[in-house]
């Protein structure tokens, strides 16, 4: 995971001052590596047992108890 203050990572230009050893032992650009894509989806996901989940909150209606709804 690699982290850096906002002013370094506002734009994709910043990605050419993150360096990665490669295998020769050099030190080359991240962006070299890699392209960023713009997706749209939700900021966080709930999962229980690998699917995904959403919270229900609910109380029974007059004269039932919660065992029962």
């Amino acid at each position: 995971m690699v982290q850096a203050a906002p002013e370094y990572r506002l734009d994709t230009e910043a990605l050419n001052n993150i360096y990665v050893r490669n295998d020769s032992g050099e030190m080359s650009p991240i962006s070299q590596y890699l392209t960023l894509t713009r997706v749209y989806g939700s900021e966080s996901l709930s999962r229980f047992n690998l699917f995904s989940a959403i919270s229900v909150s609910g109380v029974p209606a007059d004269g039932y108890s919660s065992g029962q709804a």
